[in-house]
């Protein structure tokens, strides 16, 4: 079958996840699904891997044999390419007489596909926040006409049900990558000026810069999530006014002189006391959203991000990422994160470039006769 030790430990996760989860009492959801005599619908989910991720299945297709359900068939989005050999993959399944026993499936294969690959370690993007679109009626019309007249479906990017009686073909459009270029002349003239401002990072903004540089190679949440990682690298440990410091100082010594050991034992009693003195001496620095806003009020005061002063902006960037990272039921949106995520990427940038963020690469441009370009194919860059 030509796969790899890898791919047939993937096979057999997802086989065992499936007989598992039937098993439970959540699979009496999807005890329905079962293979029609006259089979109409079928599922498709279209995911990606991440591009460090491989399976290890060297054909293009394979069928995985599961109990009680139809085959899954797991195959390369390009048929011409190995499962190996890309990111984008297939997971398809037959057999269903309605839409919702379909879709009941396609939920219970996603499930399956996350569990495998966490326990592989390799991850997949099941399309539940990428960019959404795809061709209109009149262009699959069109695509349609021009193959021939067969039916035509949008490739969505993650899970979709249809009538598989149409048998139909699947149209694409192949992924879009966005740069960002800047002029030479304005690099060499910023590079020259941040050379003659001796820019000495602590270890503290050069991790924050790492983050910062590993959420531009990311997207959405991601992009998000790790510019946040960095803005609260560049934090100071703000202590907070006396007097609050005093009833923190009093709660301190109040944890310190309570016995629990009664209660808990002598062993448990002392954990609980370290938790609570520990949680209690966070209290005496401002939280993150006040040294947030005392940072930028600093730093960035007078620029606007989004239409918002610096401040204002990091409050609604903030409750977002609250709202993102800490489990609340009131998830934001896609497009409600890709909304401040452009801008708040760029808030990073002003406050990591320092006393660069006042200098006008445009007015001190090297003039191009004066650059000179020198290309050494047989030497390393170096």
């Amino acid at each position: 079958m030509g796969l790899s030790q890898t791919g047939c430990r993937l096979v057999r996760w997802a086989a065992q996840f499936l007989r598992q989860r039937r098993r439970t009492e959540s699979a009496a959801v999807v005890s329905d699904i079962v293979e029609s005599e006259h089979p109409r619908f079928a599922c498709r989910i279209r995911f990606r891997i991440p591009a460090r991720s491989k399976i290890g299945i060297d054909t293009s297709r394979i069928e995985i044999p599961l109990d009680g359900m139809p085959n899954v068939v797991l195959s390369a989005v390009d048929h011409e390419q190995s499962i190996k050999g890309t990111d984008w993959l297939v997971l398809r399944a037959d057999g269903w007489d309605t839409h919702e026993r379909a879709t009941q499936a396609a939920e219970l294969i996603m499930d399956c596909l996350r569990r495998t690959q966490a326990r592989q370690h390799l991850g997949a993007d099941l399309g539940r926040r990428a960019a959404g679109g795809g061709f209109t009626k009149v262009g699959l019309q069109f695509i349609s006409k021009a193959a021939g007249g067969v039916a035509v479906l949008n490739d969505i990017h993650g899970p979709m049900v249809f009538d598989a009686r149409t048998n139909p073909k699947f149209a694409g459009v192949g992924p879009v990558t966005a740069y960002v270029t800047v002029q030479g002349d304005r690099w060499i003239a910023t590079f020259q000026q941040a050379f003659r401002a001796e820019p000495r990072l602590t270890e503290r903004e050069r991790t924050a810069f790492d983050l910062y540089t590993a959420a531009l190679a990311s997207s959405g949440d991601a992009n998000f999530v790790l510019c946040f990682a960095a803005f609260e690298l560049l934090l100071d440990d703000i202590p907070r006014p006396a007097p609050v410091l005093a009833l923190v100082d009093r709660f301190i010594a109040l944890a310190k002189e309570c016995d629990l050991s009664g209660q808990l034992g002598t062993a448990c009693a002392e954990k609980e006391r370290d938790r609570l003195l520990g949680s209690l001496r966070h209290l005496r620095s401002r939280s993150i959203r006040n040294a947030g806003q005392v940072l930028l009020d600093e730093k960035l005061r007078g620029r606007t991000y989004a239409g918002l002063l610096p401040t204002e902006f990091f409050d609604k960037c903030y409750g977002i990422r609250n709202r993102l990272v800490h489990g609340s039921e009131d998830f934001p949106s896609r497009d409600e994160v890709i909304g401040v995520a452009s801008a708040f990427s760029q808030l990073v940038g002003d406050l990591l470039a320092g006393s660069l963020l006042e200098f006008d690469p445009a007015s001190h441009a090297v003039r191009p006769e004066r650059i000179v370009a020198h290309n050494r194919p047989e030497q390393a860059n170096g």
